[in-house]
Order: structure tokens, then sequence, then C-alpha cells
């Protein structure tokens, strides 16, 4: 046994976690020396069948002591992410120019334009978040009602890109999952509550493109909801 782990949970402590990413495959997940249960179900561990624990799974490693009575419930498993994160902060941008940034998982970029006016921009930061698994936050009673299982995102970017921006564009890739019809934004006010963006949905393409007038609202946290429309080809709301 070591402590080496991304948890390490010791004498005495009494945790639980849902929702969680552990990885990547084969790296220290989470050992419990405590002498108790810990219940960690509903999380992804980096592979589709689960932790590696013993001969079973090929993810992260979960483990315990059973000397003193240890143990893990981590069935049932998320076989994919619940939620994906990526960033950078190497964005430059040249005045009157455009650069764009994609996400490496996948479901959001980022075109950011200059103004004329704007000075030579190096080292920026944006970046953005993807939530797959919405039903397992505390926060679902926030969501609007009809809202896109699985397609909660988070936004930002430097002070600086959207100071000198003409514009940014943000791209969302969606998973329609069995549903034709249309999809709205909405962007999370500083109340709490979604309200409605104008955004474009293209259906061939699965995408949903937002440009706000004020770039500083590019940032933010956005979910798609279903809409009474079933576009065919390009909507805009």
């Amino acid at each position: 046994m070591d402590s080496y782990y991304s948890i390490f949970n010791n004498t005495g402590g009494v945790i639980s976690g849902e929702g969680n990413s552990f990885g990547p495959p084969g790296s220290r997940g989470l050992y419990n020396n405590a002498g108790n249960t810990l219940t960690f179900t509903n999380n992804y561990w980096g592979a589709s069948d689960g932790p590696e624990h013993g001969s079973s799974g090929s993810g992260a490693i979960v483990n315990w002591n059973t000397s003193n009575g240890s143990s893990v419930m981590f069935t049932p498993f998320a076989t994919q992410p619940t939620l994906a994160s990526d960033h950078s902060i190497n964005i430059s941008l040249l005045p009157d120019e455009e650069t764009i940034w994609n996400a490496d998982f996948g479901t959001v970029s980022l075109t950011f334009n200059a103004k004329a006016s704007a000075p030579e921009m190096h080292h920026q930061f944006c970046g953005a978040m993807h939530c797959y698994a919405t039903e397992l936050l505390t926060s679902e009673g926030q969501f609007p009602t009809d809202y896109l299982p699985g397609h909660l995102f988070v936004v930002w970017n430097s002070f600086f890109l959207a100071y000198y921006g003409s514009s940014i564009t943000v791209t969302f890739h969606y998973d329609p999952s069995g549903y034709s019809g249309g999809l709205q934004l909405y962007r999370q006010e500083d109340s709490g509550a979604y309200l409605p963006v104008s955004s474009t949905q293209n259906v061939p393409a699965q995408t949903i493109t937002y440009t706000p007038a004020d770039p500083f609202n590019a940032q933010g946290t956005f979910i798609l909801v279903k809409s009474r429309f079933a576009p065919q080809g390009f909507y805009t709301y």
C-alpha cells in the first residue's frame, strides 16, 4: 500500500463521491484505509469497463485495506466521462484578424475576432467544460424544464480577448440522442436563472452557434433546451 492516490481515505475518514472522472487508466484513483465502506458510485474511471480492481476493469485503480475491514462500493459506474474540460494559455490574436480555438474534447470551439484598433495579443487564455452527467448535479433543479440532458457547458476567456474583440463566436456541438426537434441556447444570469439567447442551430452539422452583441457575454454557463420547432436546416432563435 502507498498513499499516492488521487484520493487516499485514512483512519476515521468518511467520504463519498458521485459524478467524478478519474484517470488515466492504470493510475491510482482511490484507496480506502479507514476501516469502513465508501460509496463511490456513478463515477467514470477512465475506461468503459470501470475501475481496475483485482482482475476486473481497466480504468484507474480502486483498492482498499481488507485487513481492517475497509471496502469501496464502486458499482454502478459511468461508462463515459461525466465531464470534460480543456484550456489554453497561448492564444494569440492580431489586429483585425481571427483565431479559432477548439477544445480537445470536441464539442466546443471559440472564434475570436479582434478590432482593427486592438494591440497584438499573445499568451491569452480561454477554456471550456462540458458536463455530460447533468442528472447528477445538485443544481439540476435550476435548469430549464425541457433541457437536453448531457448538454451543460461552461466557457471562459481572458478580459483582453473580450475587451479588444470585435466579436466572439461560441460553437457547441450536440448529440441529439434520438431527439429531432429544435434546440435553443440558454445562458445563466448572475441571479442564477437561465434565459434564452439568440443562437443559430445547424441541424445537419448538429451545432449551435452564439455570437453575442457584447463579447463579454461569450463566457458563462450555457445549456441546450428543447424548443417547439423542428428545423430541417438552419434556424435562428
